[in-house]
């Protein structure tokens, strides 16, 4: 246990060990491996525990999709790959960093496996919408600034295509893994984005 988590009450603790207990759930049997009792074995708490602290699944589901996306913050300002995209003056050098932070979110593939799962419980249950949406908006607001470094005229738009692209690239080597997935798949089809959205001819079409 980590000296911040030890530091939290306990009923927050607990609270969190819930939402982390759910994740691991999802990212071994999906959002169907979520029962009360699954997940106070997985958390090490009461059986009574769970429906203390979150009163219907879909409160559960909503709160693990914010803990994931809390995660993925931490996770990107963490990697130095990530700071490398903040200072890019390119869009190779972006593509570039952009890649190999994907490769480090990718070396936890049941971790991201949970983060897509939760995120796609949203399209079954319109409670969970808020939170995706939250998700969507935060990994958009971190890439806005990379695009508006290097002159796109639409930060936000082009925010959205290449955030759509992570997702996508994402899915396919949990689906489908290449082996060589950062230099064969991630990085060229993040180069062609980018250089897509920020070459002159394109600016000068919009």
């Amino acid at each position: 246990m980590s000296t911040i988590t030890s530091r939290r009450p306990k009923g927050e603790r607990r609270r969190h060990a819930l939402l982390e207990a759910t994740l691991q759930l999802i990212g071994r049997g999906g959002p169907a491996a979520v029962t009360h009792r699954a997940l106070a074995a997985e958390a090490g708490v009461p059986l009574a525990t769970t429906t203390y602290y979150f009163t219907s699944k879909t409160e559960l589901l909503r709160e693990a999709l914010r803990l994931a996306v809390r995660e993925d913050v931490a996770l990107a300002e963490n990697d130095p790959a990530w700071r490398e995209a903040r200072e890019a003056d390119t869009p190779a050098q972006l593509a570039d960093a952009l890649a190999r932070n994907l490769e480090m979110y990718l070396r936890d593939p049941e971790r991201a496996v949970a983060h897509h799962e939760v995120f796609l419980a949203a399209s079954r249950d319109p409670e969970l919408a808020p939170a995706a949406e939250e998700w969507t908006a935060t990994n958009t607001a971190m890439l806005e600034p990379l695009l508006e470094r290097l002159g796109s005229p639409s930060p936000g738009g082009d925010a959205r295509i290449v955030n759509a692209v992570l997702n996508g690239l994402t899915l396919e080597q949990l689906g489908s893994p290449t082996e060589d997935f950062t230099e064969q798949v991630a990085h060229p089809a993040l180069r062609r984005t980018l250089d897509a959205l920020l070459s002159h001819d394109s600016q000068e079409g919009r």
